[in-house]
């Protein structure tokens, strides 16, 4: 709900002129920033959970001046400590997930944090047109202290304890977890947790060994790389400007029945999603706790302003759905490679259409056989880039990382969604004013073809494996081109001594 939803169209009628409204919009992203710093440091302070507990205070607070405020000013605070707030979810929420998700899971539960985030803005859309500024304020207001009672009975992460060296207290919290009261079968696991934690450890925890230990090298390209193709592909601009995008091509209408089928759809296909299979107990009781954590992740969803956006919204929903589904079925590379693929081709459809009106200059009879083509693009972008690179870099970022370096990694990854998403958003309109709507497109469609390459190449299959797992083939990897690279040196060199 910290994004762009219903409540505010009344509030920029009436608090802000047309210039003003714009800072609304950006001092969220603004705020978002120096909450991935805070987020980052909290969670290795005071823990996973307590900085959950902490990220309400922001969001209180600016729920409370959205509600009292009658100066503009006062209105940029808040937005500004709504993105503070979001910023610190964003960086805690996927590392208390990844660290207490079985393997078997862990991808389904990780992106049904994202279900969750657009949830938040599927509410909107079906309360705020129908009650006052003052009451859906109040609602924003009473979300916070929602989640904080949610997650009061929420278990600390036992990565969080070991790290620290406090071995009684992660084993308390790791049999909570598990959902089992069998101590030996308890300390067997955790000690190969217990291991690989105190051998991450033994390297600093700052964000310059994240970037200068070449422990970190490759993952760092691999998240990298990932943010660059979920952002960079226009995701955030397409929602933004979506309303122009049907303005110059078509138009959609029926909003009370599209709010209707997303509901329906996203509420119906969310139940079978996380109750769908089979559940070990250990599972089941991971299921529970990480349904506390997600209703602090609902609250802070960014959305379109105009009913035309509605459509492509709830799809989104349904579509992320369906990716939690998927995750843990076909495997993290395979739904990136088919997300890229066709969100590619969805975007070069949109900007054939516009190629084919501003540059062409075709007749009306033409752009009346072809008009169907934004639309069928732009519901295949949503559809295409939920299943894949709209959500499981969120899961990724959390898994490639070890203990030491996990919050300032994904802080770092935070902050540089940040950046590309306000870089995204500026310079559409730059962009299409200068060079034409069509290059906007096929700009972003490029971003996903080369994305296929990146994915299919760079990548590695997380699926099934524990984050112990993924850490030893990324390091095993780096030793195998360490080993590889001393003994082509060491070929060379014995050559140079045989011709001497």
């Amino acid at each position: 709900m910290a994004g762009t939803s219903p409540e505010y169209l009344v509030m920029l009628k009436w608090f802000f002129s047309q210039s003003e409204s714009s800072w609304v919009v950006a001092l969220v992203t603004a705020g978002a920033l120096p909450g991935c710093m805070m987020g980052h440091y909290l969670a290795e302070t005071l823990g996973r959970k307590k900085t959950i507990f902490v990220s309400a205070l922001p969001a209180f607070v600016a729920g409370t001046i959205i509600l009292l405020a009658s100066v503009s000013w006062l209105l940029f605070i808040a937005r500004f400590l709504q993105g503070c707030s979001t910023g610190i979810i964003a960086v805690v929420t996927m590392i208390y997930i990844t660290e207490i998700a079985d393997k078997d899971i862990r991808g389904a539960l990780g992106m049904i944090v994202q279900v969750m985030n657009n949830q938040g803005s599927l509410l909107m859309y079906c309360v705020g047109p129908f009650v006052s500024y003052r009451v859906l304020s109040s609602l924003i207001m009473a979300i916070p202290v929602v989640y904080v009672a949610a997650c009061l009975w929420i278990p600390e992460s036992p990565y969080y304890h070991l790290k620290d060296g406090r071995v009684e207290s992660a084993r308390k919290e790791f049999m909570v977890l598990k959902g089992t009261n069998d101590e030996k079968w308890a300390d067997e696991q955790l000690e190969v947790v217990r291991a690989h934690v105190q051998q991450s450890m033994e390297n600093k925890t700052t964000v310059k060994e994240l970037f200068t230990n070449m422990r970190y090298r490759k993952a760092v390209y691999i998240i990298a790389g990932l943010k660059v193709l979920q952002y960079m592909t226009g995701a955030l601009a397409i929602q933004s400007y979506l309303e122009m995008i049907f303005m110059e091509s078509s138009s959609i209408s029926g909003r009370s029945a599209s709010i209707i089928y997303g509901v329906g759809g996203a509420t119906g296909a969310q139940a079978q999603g996380v109750n769908s299979g089979g559940r070990k107990n250990g599972q089941t009781r991971q299921d529970y706790y990480f349904f506390g954590s997600l209703l602090m992740s609902s609250r802070c969803a960014p959305s379109a302003l105009d009913s035309n956006t509605y459509v492509p919204t709830c799809q989104y929903h349904q579509k992320r759905v369906l990716a939690a589904l998927l995750a843990d079925r076909l495997g993290r590379r395979i739904l990136m490679l088919i997300s890229s693929l066709g969100v590619g081709m969805s975007l070069t459809l949109v900007g054939a259409y516009f190629f084919t009106k501003n540059f062409v200059m075709a007749n009306e009879s033409t752009l009346n056989a072809i008009k169907f083509l934004p639309l069928a693009g732009i519901i295949g972008f949503n559809i295409l880039y939920a299943i894949g690179i709209g959500n499981i870099p969120y899961v990724m970022q959390a898994e490639l990382f070890p203990i030491n370096v996990k919050a300032a990694a994904s802080s770092a990854a935070t902050m540089s969604a940040c950046v590309f998403s306000f870089t995204v958003a500026k310079c559409y309109q730059g962009v299409k004013d200068a060079f034409g709507h069509y290059t906007v497109f096929w700009s972003y469609a490029t971003v996903a073809y080369l994305g296929i390459f990146f994915v299919y190449f760079c990548v590695p299959e997380t699926k099934g494996k524990t984050l112990e797992e993924v850490q030893d083939n990324l390091q095993a990897e780096r030793y195998e081109a360490e080993t590889e690279r001393l003994n082509a040196t060491t070929a060379e060199v014995e050559n140079e001594s045989e011709k001497k």
